[in-house]
């Protein structure tokens, strides 16, 4: 019984340090909330906080303003870059370009009335952010990639991207009315019926009511607009992905180093990675091995059409040269039959 009593006494000690604890809680709790007087919250004030340190990693003449990286995009390109309802420039290409100026130490002005041909000459800009890689501007140097772009197909619910082409015998593909993805679709042999829209917000909203199979669009918008619909998915490039990069100044070798070597670091702690899932959800950022299988690419027609236009060549040559053969042959004959003639 001894044994008992005490284990009850334990127990009931614990239980009551429990409940005085709480009660002190609760009691302290009720009375910060009653005054702030009870309560001291205590906020470094803003000569205790250090500053931090920024280290500045490009300076002049490396870029054109002491402190400030200048950077050209096209602001009518959603959702690369945009103008939001309030005016302001907003777009994945800003935000790259915000993370490139804050690990180099440099502020960020943008320029919108720039090409990237545009850096080669006076331009005001340091650089250009969203530049095709295969631009073949004189002195300019396109470096890195930021985006690889492509027509795209889209599908409602899980899809396993890549699909298969041979799934789209007799589906409804929407697309948008004279847009690069249906003129893709059409020639890249796709047996589905097309279905045409004004724009690509109606697109994916057929899609989601089930209107249309699938949507045919840019992987870019098409990544964008799918992250509103939790149940559409992309399911593969219906051609070869172009990759866009920075460009500048062939001669400005310095900031080709700082702006590799940033764009490096950017994409190996997951910086990068995370700007473009903020801005495409779970559209692939490499998308060179997400073409749907059975498909022919547009360098595939192009090389099919040279290989065509060669043998036609080679045909008409050939036949030239029989038609050669055949007038020379008679031109031989003429002047014996006229000797004859002669003679007799």
């Amino acid at each position: 019984m001894s044994h008992g009593w005490v284990g009850m006494s334990k127990t009931g000690a614990r239980k009551g340090s429990r409940g005085m604890a709480r009660a002190v809680a609760v009691a302290m709790t009720c009375g910060c909330i009653a005054g702030l007087s009870g309560c001291t919250f205590l906020i470094p004030s803003r000569a205790e906080v250090a500053p931090k340190e920024v280290l500045v990693r490009v300076t002049t003449p490396a870029v054109s303003t002491e402190g400030v990286l200048a950077v050209a995009l096209d602001d009518a390109n959603a959702p690369l870059g945009m103008n939001d309802a309030k005016g302001d420039l907003t777009g994945y290409l800003t935000d790259v370009a915000y993370a490139l100026g804050q690990r180099l130490g440099v502020s960020v002005e943008f320029v919108t009335d720039e090409t990237p041909s545009d850096m080669a000459s006076s331009s005001d800009a340091d650089l250009y952010i969203g530049a095709a890689s295969d631009s073949d501007a004189d002195k300019v140097t396109v470096v890195g990639s930021v985006l690889h772009d492509a027509p795209a197909l889209f599908a409602k619910g899980a899809a396993s991207a890549p699909i298969d082409s041979s799934v789209l015998a007799g589906a409804t593909v929407g697309v948008q009315s004279s847009s690069a993805a249906q003129d893709i679709l059409t020639a890249c042999g796709v047996d589905a019926e097309q279905k045409t829209f004004s724009n690509a917000n109606e697109l994916f909203e057929a899609l989601d009511a089930g209107e249309v199979d699938y949507v045919a669009c840019d992987s870019a918008i098409g990544g964008y607009l799918s992250r509103a619909y939790p149940d559409i998915s992309f399911a593969g490039a219906l051609d070869e992905p172009d990759s866009f990069g920075i460009a500048l100044r062939s001669t400005n070798d310095d900031l080709q180093e700082k702006i590799t070597e940033v764009l490096d670091e950017l994409q190996a702690d997951g910086t990068l990675d995370a700007v473009y899932r903020s801005w495409f959800g779970g559209l692939p950022v490499d998308l060179s091995d997400m073409l749907l299988d059975g498909i022919t690419t547009s360098a595939e027609r192009k090389q099919q059409e040279e290989q065509r236009r060669a043998q036609e060549e080679a045909q008409d040559e050939d036949q030239g040269a029989d038609d050669t053969d055949s007038n020379g042959s008679a031109t031989l004959e003429d002047p014996a039959v006229d000797s004859e003639a002669e003679a007799l």
